[in-house]
């Protein structure tokens, strides 16, 4: 925690007076510790145990009761709607991007494994059994077009006759 002498600020002009305050602001700011997850889990917890008043888990952990207090809220929130079976949540900026990155990564290697593969098959010469049993699937794949073209014309013959 910084301490402002008062008293000396007065002594200097009102311009050098504004920017000593902007300076220590700025320095606060910077300075200001910041809690992870679990670090504010064990704050809280700290607290349900009830081993010491809030007042003084919030000295000791050098934050104001408010934010114990809504700390604690966001705590029992996220409790709430876990147990509710509500898991959805925010993605927060750098997981977006990098599930982004991701996935422009296995997208480019999903081409280039297309265009080896396509490269490869017209590099290599088809053996007769493969060339027989892809000719068997394409008088299979043919013979079941023409059952269903013909089962769809009979559809609208019948349904156009019963209009």
């Amino acid at each position: 925690m910084v301490f402002v002498n008062f008293n000396l600020i007065k002594l200097i002009k009102m311009t050098d007076k504004e920017n000593a305050m902007k300076f220590i602001k700025e320095l606060k700011r910077k300075t200001r510790k910041r809690y992870n997850s679990d670090e504010k889990i064990a704050v809280v917890l700290a607290g349900y145990k009830q081993e010491e008043s809030i007042a003084q888990i919030c000295r000791n952990h050098g934050i104001t009761p408010a934010t114990y207090y809504k700390w604690s809220k966001d705590f029992m929130e996220a409790g709430k709607h876990r147990l509710q079976g509500d898991t959805l949540r925010e993605a927060n900026s750098s997981e977006v991007k990098k599930l982004k990155r991701e996935n422009e990564e296995l997208t480019h290697m999903f081409m280039e494994a297309g265009k080896h593969r396509l490269q490869g098959d017209t590099l290599r010469e088809a053996n007769s059994s493969e060339v027989k049993k892809l000719k068997r699937e394409n008088e299979e794949l043919t013979h079941m077009f023409k059952e269903v073209s013909l089962e769809l014309r009979v559809l609208k013959k019948n349904n156009t006759s019963e209009k």
